[in-house]
């Protein structure tokens, strides 16, 4: 995870824990776990945030212990049914009210996949069958903890790369990876300003750009997984260029600029670096564009 994307889900909030809860009301529960951890825990199912999330796997684990083999089998086959995410993610027709998959992401607050920031997580509604929204990754896997397949704190918009090429069936309750519903954006990236002047002087060109996660395992875990630095040195050249121009149009440049031409607003830096800091979360690579102009601009 490279972006904290806590509030993704908050134009979501009303409508899908009515849809949870509405499920679970509606559905003919016959196994007995299941409805001792609904009596218990049903309002962590429906909105519980990622922390209240994992205390319920807790318990959950904790209870499903005592179950023998027929028991559980129950148990799974009436989650299924009542958290139907087959169903909660099947397309509807045109004008249909149901809520489902694609209504839930058009209200993401998030363009780009939290995980990599590389790829776009959007959703667009065509006026015929034609659509596409982002992937959902249940970030607690549906297949080990069935009665969290449609809670929304475990949904994660993110790309097809993330979700399905690298992460898999990795099980992030076991194998802790830094969550985009929760935790700090602890994946920094850093820029030697001081090598990149002695290289200007000797004639080079190619600036070195490292990936730092901060101390502790989650983020360490995130970056291998993702192949956060394999993916960015995709980019060097581009990132070089926004290096550079950061550089070239220093607060000396913008007034020379605007003395010359006038007061415009093509020269704000904003304009001139085509990056908004005030907005990265959204911005392609705005992680890392953001960790490179704080580095330059205070050193």
């Amino acid at each position: 995870m490279l972006i904290n994307i806590a509030d993704v889900w908050d134009e979501a909030h009303k409508t899908h824990t009515k849809y949870v809860s509405d499920a679970i009301d509606a559905a003919k529960i016959t196994s007995p776990h299941l409805k001792h951890l609904l009596e218990r825990k049903r309002h962590v199912i429906v909105e519980g945030r990622p922390a209240a999330l994992r205390q319920l796997i807790y318990f959950a684990d904790g209870l499903l212990s005592l179950c023998d083999e027929a028991e559980y089998a129950l148990f799974e086959s009436d989650c299924k049914k009542v958290f139907n995410y087959p169903d909660f993610r099947k397309k509807r027709e045109a004008g249909s009210k149901d809520w489902e998959a694609y209504k839930l992401c058009q209200k993401s607050s998030y363009a780009l996949c939290p995980y990599c920031q590389q790829n776009f997580a959007y959703t667009v509604v065509g006026e015929s069958s034609k659509s596409f929204r982002p992937e959902l990754d249940h970030f607690y896997p549906q297949a080990q903890y069935p009665y969290l397949a449609i809670s929304l704190y475990n949904l994660v918009p993110c790309c097809h790369i993330c979700n399905s090429s690298l992460k898999g069936q990795v099980n992030f309750f076991h194998h802790q990876h830094l969550h985009p519903l929760e935790d700090e954006e602890s994946i920094h990236f850093d820029f030697e300003v001081n090598d990149h002047l002695d290289k200007l002087k000797s004639g080079g060109t190619a600036y070195e750009i490292s990936l730092r996660p901060t101390v502790g395992e989650k983020a360490g875990n995130s970056a291998k997984l993702f192949l956060l630095s394999e993916r960015y040195a995709m980019h060097s050249a581009m990132l070089n260029r926004f290096i550079e121009n950061i550089q070239i149009y220093d607060k000396a440049k913008r007034e020379l600029l605007r003395a010359t031409f006038g007061n415009s607003e093509y020269f704000t830096e904003r304009n001139i670096l085509s990056f908004d800091i005030d907005n990265y979360r959204n911005e392609l690579l705005g992680k890392i564009k953001k960790d490179l102009y704080q580095q330059f601009r205070s050193s």
